[in-house]
């Protein structure tokens, strides 16, 4: 019996690095929570919006080359700041063709777990409508991961904690929904709803 659990034990061990060595999935995408949860934002006049670059790979990671792109007419932003690594401890070495960040140690990304690459704050600071003034929200703008082209024309890539360079092929995106046009409405109408 004790053979037996302790083979079951050498099995799994032996999987789990098995799977370390080669990941079989991955996925870089941008999110508006830094768990990678949600592909929905919405941003207001004059407010800033993070965005977070998150990474899920049965891997561990220590750098991920990338880079982002915002799809819009409707919005006018700045980037206000930036953070790269989970607890912002990381650092990014800017090229042409985007962004590659060093996490700032050795992150694990097993069992689901997500892999917190960087976090984009942006400024928006004024909004063209499309089609007029909105009485409902309208997307806004897309951001999404893309290829850093310095790096590799066609996925993002990410190196392993064991010096392997991975192909990783964008994921998530976020729609980004501009905020909702006020009517105003008197007071006698407004009574009229009660009636």
């Amino acid at each position: 019996m004790t053979a037996r659990i302790l083979a079951l034990a050498l099995l799994l061990v032996c999987s789990a690095s098995a799977s370390a060595q080669s990941p079989e999935t991955c996925t870089i995408g941008v999110y508006s929570d830094p768990e990678g949860t949600s592909g929905f934002a919405s941003v207001g006049y004059g407010s800033y919006l993070s965005l977070y670059v998150v990474l899920y790979v049965e891997d561990v990671v220590k750098a991920v080359s990338y880079d982002l792109e915002i799809d819009t007419q409707y919005m006018h932003y700045v980037w206000a700041s930036l953070g790269f690594g989970p607890e912002e401890s990381g650092l990014n070495i800017s090229s042409p063709g985007g962004f590659n960040v060093g996490l700032g140690s050795c992150v694990p990304g097993f069992t689901g777990l997500p892999v917190l690459v960087a976090r984009h704050s942006l400024f928006a600071y004024d909004f063209f409508a499309p089609g007029g003034p909105q009485k409902s929200p309208t997307v806004i703008a897309i951001a999404r991961v893309k290829p850093n082209v310095d790096q590799d024309p066609t996925d993002a890539i990410y190196a392993s904690c064991d010096n392997r360079l991975e192909a990783c092929p964008p994921g998530n995106a976020v729609y980004i929904y501009g905020p909702v046009a006020v009517q105003s409405e008197s007071m006698g109408r407004v009574k009229a709803l009660y009636r």
